[in-house]
């Protein structure tokens, strides 16, 4: 669920910001009218007179040719003809290059408020389903699967986030390995009275990745 949330508004914030983004950082170029059709809008459907998409080719030198899109609003006038040179911004991000033309979409800046608007949302939702989903079938994967080892508490204090008041423990270990790992981990306030310095404790890593590890006595799960 949270890859769809992420890819959604990965493509969602793509498709919306392209206009608005390849105009304010894109370079200038020209480009050449291969097709014209009238923009449909509005409830009735019917030919708007000021709006026209356009079918437009470009070539960046020592490139191919490239195709691209898009609405034009001539405020009456005539579109351009095909064969016509008109204007455009091309924007280069590594193999890819993005398109617009300079007299383009005239909703360029409703497309960046979506964009924001999507960006902020889809990236809350992923954070939110990673907070209370992911995060906890991490957490009981590790106790489960993980490697125990002898550790000790190095010391603990009281973090506050907002309103909340967490007990943030500092502790030590030694893998099978016998490399010395230091590592911390948040729990509830209380735990900051049920550790102390020198304590010692079961730790619960992982093997492939021993830096991330987990005190087992201030854990929310229990090996069956």
């Amino acid at each position: 669920m949270t890859l769809l949330f992420l890819l959604a508004g990965v493509f969602g914030i793509l498709a919306v910001l392209k206009p608005p983004v390849v105009l304010a950082f894109g370079g200038n170029a020209v480009g050449r009218v291969e097709e014209v059709t009238p923009s449909r809008g509005g409830r009735t459907g019917h030919p708007d007179p000021h709006r026209f998409n356009l079918v437009f080719t470009y070539q960046l030198p020592g490139d191919a040719p490239q195709t691209e899109n898009g609405l034009i609003d001539t405020g009456g006038a005539k579109p351009p003809a095909v064969g016509q040179t008109v204007r455009i911004r091309v924007l280069r991000i590594g193999g890819v290059q993005l398109a617009e033309l300079r007299d383009g979409n005239p909703r360029a800046s409703g497309y960046l408020c979506a964009g924001l608007f999507l960006f902020v949302w889809c990236g809350g939702v992923a954070l939110f389903t990673l907070a209370v989903w992911l995060a906890p079938l991490a957490a009981r994967a590790l106790v489960r699967d993980g490697t125990a080892a002898a550790g000790t508490v190095m010391g603990t204090r009281r973090r506050w986030w907002s309103r909340t008041n967490r007990c943030e423990i500092l502790y030590r270990f030694t893998t099978a390995e016998r490399q010395e790992q230091s590592a911390f981990q948040f729990a509830a306030s209380n735990a900051c009275d049920a550790f102390w310095e020198g304590q010692t404790v079961t730790v619960i890593y992982d093997v492939r990745q021993p830096a991330r590890s987990t005190i087992y006595e201030a854990s929310d799960y229990e090996v069956a």
